[in-house]
Formats: structure tokens, sequence, C-alpha cells
């Protein structure tokens, strides 16, 4: 076709003809020429919701606007993980300047591309900038800086003088003295030779509940990470490591590497009880309420006492000072030739953060700073004394799941000890495809234990299980046979009468803790019930709290033929879902128990903060 003009659009079809006849035409084909494509959109910004995981893009035309009309825009999602799926979608280019794009993931950070399109083709795109969760998506952000974001970053030469806080509340920290001004390593601040900012007192001040996150790099094995208010009598509120105070000022160095929390006129430190390594970049997390304070590191509990409100809480005072990041003052530095440290980034809530909160927030930190996380690595049989380990995400023990429904005649012990799970007075339990999946039991399936006869006696044990239960009335869990006469010890773990009853050697110890049920207990939560029995006490745990307690002298003798999901009468059998069982012999300490139930808290989405007590 010839003499076409220029920014006219044509529609041309197509039709065959031969001796009989012209055929049918073709779809018109709707183009311009005289033309290029279009050059790049001149903007193109993004909001995230992390409330619908979606994100509203929007762009503003070219420029310079090509002869040919622009038909529509092609926008694509560009996030951080490479495994997320490529989010797509394409705009009308006459009447549409935003699009919004569903079905990203929660807590990846995205960037999007803009193309527009106009019949000789595609143009170059524009990029928005990053957008997806961050902290400011929880609840409660009281305080926010930093590191990676230089924008927020003002050098003196090569020192920090301003180190501006991101949470929106404008609680910038400032160092006006060119001799105390932090320097900066690539995404680090780095602290040392008494460098230090004040953080302004209302940024993290009069609060019970908080929870803090710290990207820190300790390059020395003591430091003073940041320390509130010196009034000449007292150090308030103090975050160290090695070095801690007492509640005269003073400082020692006797706990290596430990983090440690010192709150105002207090007596006593809480400890992580785990050291911080030095030279590596690694996320510490500190959570207090009136009654307790936690202890995180890299996404696994290092440490949790229960506490006074006074303990726990940060206080001010008339005689206020700032919080010294990188220093501890009185009336001079006390930390020359101490402190030396590097901070990645800092994060303050000054409310509860909720379990599923904490975690968004450990993968956001985990991802950007490539932190390895000891939870993501953690296998239940790093704890001493694994016995067995049933687990309905891989009952095969493989990695080869079964098909969606199938029965699993032989749920495999995962301990390495072939206590493998088989049927015999039920039938097999069917496994639920699901990321991951589980194990279903319908009020008849159960599972006798082989090799099982003695492993637990004469033994203090501790058994641990995340499950979803439908029926509250005889449904056994795991049960150890006691001669189906009531003679004879036994072991039973099983939930009765509306509550969980351990029962040992005919002492029962009843969890005072009824479920709530709606009918329809898939969408219950999963919980996670620990049973442990240490140095003759007896306690049941609901999601790491202690349900009920009880002093026991008398250990197991036997624990024959022990089972899951079924009764030893077999007549009483367990209705709902199992997501994995773990059985210990010996006296596991609170720290170990508290980490297996992390391992299961991040493995099945378990929010143990935010789990009803009745």
């Amino acid at each position: 076709m010839d003499n076409l003009s220029a920014a006219v659009t044509y529609y041309p079809t197509l039709a065959a003809s031969n001796s009989d006849g012209l055929g049918l035409s073709s779809n018109f084909r709707e183009f311009q020429c005289g033309s290029t494509p279009p050059t790049a959109p001149a903007t193109v910004s993004a909001s995230f919701s992390a409330t619908t995981n979606s994100a509203i893009v929007s762009w503003t035309p070219p420029p310079t606007l090509p002869d040919a009309t622009i038909f529509w825009y092609y926008v694509q999602s560009q996030s951080s993980k490479p495994a997320d799926p490529i989010i797509a979608a394409s705009a009308n280019g006459l009447t549409q300047s935003n699009l919004q794009l569903t079905g990203l993931a929660a807590n990846s950070q995205y960037s999007f591309l803009v193309r527009p399109v106009n019949c000789p083709g595609y143009g170059p795109c524009n990029v928005s900038a990053t957008v997806g969760f961050n902290p400011s998506a929880v609840n409660g952000l009281r305080f926010w800086i930093d590191g990676s974001d230089s924008g927020t970053i003002t050098l003196n030469g090569s020192r920090v003088s301003q180190w501006n806080d991101k949470s929106g509340n404008a609680y910038n920290t400032t160092q006006t003295n060119t001799t105390y001004q932090p320097a900066r390593n690539g995404n680090f601040v780095v602290f040392s030779n008494n460098y230090n900012v004040d953080i302004p007192q209302a940024a993290i001040n009069n609060t019970s509940n908080w929870g803090l996150f710290m990207v820190l790099n300790p390059v020395s094995q003591s430091n003073w990470i940041f320390v509130k208010q010196w009034n000449g009598v007292n150090t308030f509120n103090a975050l160290s490591m090695s070095y801690t105070t007492d509640n005269t000022g003073g400082g020692s160095n006797s706990w290596n590497q430990n983090i440690h929390w010192h709150s105002y006129n207090q007596a006593s430190t809480f400890h992580s009880g785990f050291p911080a390594l030095s030279s590596t970049t690694q996320l510490i997390e500190i959570f207090a309420s009136p009654s307790n304070l936690t202890f995180y590191k890299d996404g696994r509990i290092l440490a949790s006492t229960l506490a006074t409100s006074n303990f726990a809480s940060i206080s001010n005072a008339t005689a206020a000072t700032n919080f010294k990041l990188g220093a501890w003052e009185a009336g001079s530095y006390q930390n020359s030739g101490v402190t030396n440290f590097q901070m990645g980034e800092l994060v303050f809530y000054n409310s509860t953060v909720t379990a599923s909160d904490r975690v968004s927030l450990e993968n956001y930190f985990f991802e950007k700073w490539g932190i390895t996380t000891q939870a993501s690595n953690f296998s239940p049989s790093s704890i001493t004394g694994l016995q067995a380990w049933y687990d309905g995400a891989d009952p095969n023990g493989t990695g080869v799941l079964p098909a969606n429904g199938a029965t699993v005649a032989t749920w495999v012990d995962k301990s390495g000890n072939a206590r493998n799970g088989l049927t015999g007075g039920g039938t097999a339990a069917r496994y639920v495809a699901g990321s991951p999946g589980y194990m279903y039991f319908g009020g008849s399936n159960g599972y006798e234990l082989t090799n099982s006869t003695t492993y637990l006696a004469n033994n203090y044990f501790t058994i641990i299980a995340a499950i979803r239960q439908s029926r509250v009335f005889n449904s056994p869990v795991v049960v150890g046979n006691y001669n189906n006469g009531g003679l004879g010890t036994y072991m039973n773990f099983y939930l009765q009468s509306s509550q969980l009853t351990w029962d040992v050697n005919t002492s029962n110890l009843n969890s005072s803790y009824t479920p709530s049920f709606n009918g329809n207990f898939t969408q219950e939560p999963i919980r996670v019930w620990s049973l442990s029995f240490t140095n003759n006490l007896r306690r049941v745990f609901l999601n790491g709290r202690v349900l009920a307690s009880a002093v026991i002298n008398n250990q197991l003798t036997s624990w024959g033929f022990p089972s899951i999901g079924k009764g030893t009468n077999q007549f009483y059998f367990y209705e709902g879902d199992m997501m994995e069982i773990l059985i210990y012999n010996g006296q596991m300490s609170d720290a170990n128990r508290s980490n297996v139930e992390t391992y299961l808290y991040r493995k099945w989405g378990v929010d143990h903060l935010a789990a009803p007590l009745q």
C-alpha cells in the first residue's frame, strides 16, 4: 500500500480469491505508519498494600508523544526474590494512567516497569521506586533509622552529622560535634572512638510494651550500644554487649559477648544467654511486656524471663537526657577503647509486635541484609535427646510426598531411630497437600509406634506437638499402653472434657484451658502443645505459655507400645489435623524447648503471642 498518511489509523483486512470467487476476509489489523515506537513514560510510581498484597502502579505519558497513538501500556512486577512469580497486565493507553496488580508476595520488595506500546512496537520502560513490605506496615512504629538509605543521611565530609528517622515521626538523630560524628561504611554507620548520635528522648520513651529490631555488626566484643538518661546517680536504660551496668551507674565486663538489657534503677540485668558474634551481621530482637522480656537472634529465641513492669519498661525522669546511640555518657564519654560496632538498621515499636508481624519483619531484614538465619536452618535433630519425629509435611521421611488425599500406611520416624507409625486397631490417616501439607485423622485413624518399648523408660522427657483438633472429648494425641486394664504405669496425652489432660502413673495434670471451637476445625488455629517433665516438675505449655504445672517424683518405669491418634483400648480416636510431633528424652532446657516451639511456629504459621487464653 502506497501513499499512506502518517498519524492516520488504517484498518486493513486480507482475503484470498481463486476461480471460485473471493474468500472470507480476516479480522482487521489496526496500524499507523510513518511513526516510531514511543519513548518511556515520564514518571512511574507505585504504592503497596500489605493488607491485600497488591500495588497501585501509576504513570504519566512519555514527554514527547509519537505520531502513532499509544494503544496500551504493559505493566510488570519485578520482585527482590527470584522465586516470586512475575505479575503482568496491560492498561488502555488512551484512558488509563494507573493499574492495580494483585497476587504479590507479602514479604517481598517490588519495583514495577511500565512500557508504552503503539503500532510500530514497544517503547522503552521506566521503572518505579522499590515498594513492598517494610517496618511501616506494622502498627506501633515509633522510630526507624536505615543505613542503606543514603537519602536519610547527612554527611559532613565522610562523617555523619544527621541520620533521619523514617517512621514519619521526625525523631532525627544528630551529632553536631565533629569529633564524635560517626563514620560511614557502605550501608552501615560506624560507632567507635566515642562516635555517637543523640536519639530524641520522645522516640524511645515511657512504654512498657515495646519491640526492638537491630541489624548489628559488632566489630569488637564489648560495646555500649545505647544508653539513656544519666543524672549523675543512675544509668536508667542501657543496651550493651559484654559490658553491663549496675544500679549505681557502674560497669563490668563479666558476660562475654552476651547482649544485656538494664532498666532504670533495677538491680538485675537481663542477659541474652547466648553470645552475639563479632564481625558478623546479625538481627538482634528484644520484646517487652509488663510481665515478660524475650531475646531473639536471627529469628531464634535466646532467652525469656518473667519481669515486673519496672524491669521491662522504658521510663522517663525529670533530669532525662536523650538516648546516646554508640556511647555511655556520665559527664564525659565512658566507652573509649571499648565500643566499636556497625549499625545497619534500628527499628523501635512502642506497642506489642504480634508473632506474625515479627516473622514478616524478620524476613524483611534477613533478605535485605543477607542474613543467614539460624531459625531457617534449624532442625529438631540438633537438640539432644530426639527419640521420634513425625512430620506431617513429609510423612514418608524422604521428601517424596503422597498424593493429596492418599492414605499413609506408615508414618515414618525422621529421627533416625526407625520408630515408625504403623496402622493397627485403626485405619491410616490421610495426607492433605498444602504449603506445607499435613495429616488428617478422621476419628478412626491411628498408628502404633514400632521399636518403642523402652525408649522413654526411667527418663524425663518432653513431647511437643503442633495440632489442629476437631473433637475435644476423648481425643488421644500420644498414648502409652497400660495393660488395657488401668494397671501398671502409663503416659497419656489426650483432649478430654474440653481440656488437654496428661496422665503419668495415675497422676492427672489438666491444662485448665478450654479451646473454643466454631464447628469447622479447618478454620481453627494450629496450636503448639508441649509436655515437659524435668527435675520432677511436670508442665503443660500452650504456644510457649505455662498452663499447668505439678511436682511429681515418679518417673516412667515403662511406656510400652505407644500410639499416635488412638487410645489403648482402640475405642477412642483423635479427630483433627496433626502437623508435627516430636518426642525427646532427658531433661530438655526451657531454651531448647522454646527453640523447638519457635521452629514449629515459623513452619506452621502459628501466631503464638496472639493465642486465645480463656
